[in-house]
């Protein structure tokens, strides 16, 4: 049962916290994610909230792909992406991190946002001994 425990226990700290997803490392380009559920209990809360004025909408199966989109996005920014490193505009210039950039990012970049929002989903990630692991 303990093996069970080590295979399947997340590092509540890296949950909240969140984990570097570096997708450059010359030049650093990296992503600091919190988890997407688990111990991050504002995600659930925070999407729980946001969906409050699309109830009947949802019951009906008629929201929009668009504002689920602009809704899942928001609440990943606000919740789940906690900054960044090395992000640049096309033009080269370094954006710094803010939510409200983070969001317009993310609208711009929907395959960026998928990509992250994968990592912050995937419990392996949060393990004590994830960076054990992708050693090896």
């Amino acid at each position: 049962m303990q093996e069970l425990y080590q295979m399947f226990g997340p590092s509540n700290k890296k949950e909240k916290d969140g984990i570097d997803v570096v997708l450059s490392v010359e030049p650093l380009l990296s992503f600091k994610v919190a988890r997407a559920g688990g111990e991050n209990k504002k995600y659930s809360e925070t999407l729980a909230k946001m969906l409050v004025p699309y109830k009947r909408q949802l019951d009906m199966g008629t929201l929009s792909e668009s504002v689920s989109r602009k809704i899942m996005i928001e609440v990943f920014c606000r919740t789940c992406l906690q900054g960044w490193e090395g992000v640049t505009t096309k033009t080269g210039e370094l954006i710094p991190y803010s939510e409200a950039a983070a969001i317009e990012l993310m609208e711009s970049l929907p395959d960026l946002y998928m990509y992250l929002l994968g990592e912050a989903q995937k419990f392996a990630n949060y393990r004590e001994d994830a960076e054990e692991l992708a050693k090896n």
